[in-house]
């Protein structure tokens, strides 16, 4: 076909118009974009009207530590003539994913101990389709319920059961995330304000494999016996599943000898839904296995695992999975700490 046949052609009048609309739909974005796009100056100022109602004066908070057992922080702000804090704080293990919060923490006056929680306020919770059941009291509860050393619960804890001021919203992981950032809130202050919270280095600094791992020593553990490591393993939350504590025992060929679930983190509903046979489907695996159960994509999400653990319980059987990729894997470095720290 020559040049000037196929410019007349219905095909190039295809493209052409193809081309047009992908020509105003990038311009269209990009105008939209401008419009809607919020700066966290903006997000800041939002916060601030929300919280205090009025104009206040700040300026930025630099702490030395961020990141806490279900919390981390984005930002925190030294509000002067409030005499406290504000704190955006990204709370961990909601029901679908994190729930970022701005929280009011206030001081006396000399900033030597911490008064109480001023205000909470959700700043996006994009995988929460459960937020819109909670309401303004429910939230407001951290101020009212506030006590000196309080660890708030006002949802599920760590373990999938009720916490210890749980309140009955309809909402409990979204509460368990809004929580968390609370409760990371106030950490924050008490490590880089007051000096009250001591932040220990991890023991597992430089493990492999510790993304799903409590990594806190009365919680995650090991023993030297010989040549065998017996490990007690504690993991964090994976979504809906929240935490297991598996005992696992790797011996010198790096393979499972014992494997067992002490504490099943899955909701009553989907532990029924867990792979029958997985304590003894470890026995006998190695690294190696166990990473070709969970997927060779390098990601080890819960959906990539092979369909022989394909159940209603995909996030809980991943966390066993991963408790036992960890005690495998970090056999050497357990092997060489002699009598463990357990």
């Amino acid at each position: 076909m020559k040049a000037k046949e196929f410019f007349r052609s219905n095909s190039f009048k295809c493209i052409a118009v193809l081309l047009g609309i992908v020509l105003i739909c990038s311009v269209f974005l990009t105008v939209c974009n401008a419009l809607l796009h919020v700066s966290d100056e903006e997000r800041l100022q939002r916060a601030i009207n929300k919280i205090y109602g009025e104009e206040v004066t700040y300026v930025i908070h630099e702490g030395e530590y961020n990141k806490f057992d279900a919390a981390e922080i984005e930002a925190a702000y030294h509000v002067t003539d409030k005499n406290g804090y504000l704190i955006k704080s990204v709370g961990k293990n909601g029901y679908g994913g994190d729930v970022t919060c701005w929280v009011s923490v206030l001081m006396t006056e000399d900033k030597s101990n911490i008064l109480g929680i001023g205000k909470v306020t959700v700043d996006s919770a994009p995988g929460e389709s459960y937020l819109s059941k909670l309401d303004d009291s429910e939230i407001n509860a951290f101020t009212t319920i506030y006590a000196d050393g309080i660890t708030f619960e006002l949802g599920l804890d760590a373990f999938n059961q009720k916490g210890d001021q749980y309140i009955a919203t309809g909402a409990s992981y979204t509460m368990r995330a809004i929580s968390n950032a609370v409760n990371g809130a106030l950490d924050y202050v008490k490590a880089n304000v007051l000096g009250t919270l001591i932040i220990a280095p991890s023991p597992y600094e430089n493990w492999k494999y510790i993304q799903y791992i409590n990594d806190k020593e009365e919680n995650t553990y090991y023993t030297v016996n010989g040549t065998d490591v017996e490990y007690t393993v504690t993991t964090t939350n994976n979504g809906n599943a929240g935490q297991f504590i598996i005992e696992v025992t790797v011996n010198s060929d790096k393979k499972i000898t014992a494997y067992a679930i002490k504490h099943n983190g899955s909701t009553n509903s989907y532990e029924e839904k867990m792979y029958k046979e997985l304590e003894t489907l470890m026995v006998g695996k190695a690294e190696s296995d166990i990473l070709a159960l969970l997927g060779t994509d390098g990601n080890f999400d819960a959906g990539s695992m092979d369909q022989t653990l394909q159940t209603g319980a995909t996030q809980s059987n991943f966390l066993c999975l991963y408790a036992a990729l960890f005690a495998t894997s970090n056999y050497e470095d357990a092997l060489a700490a002699k009598g463990g720290n357990g």
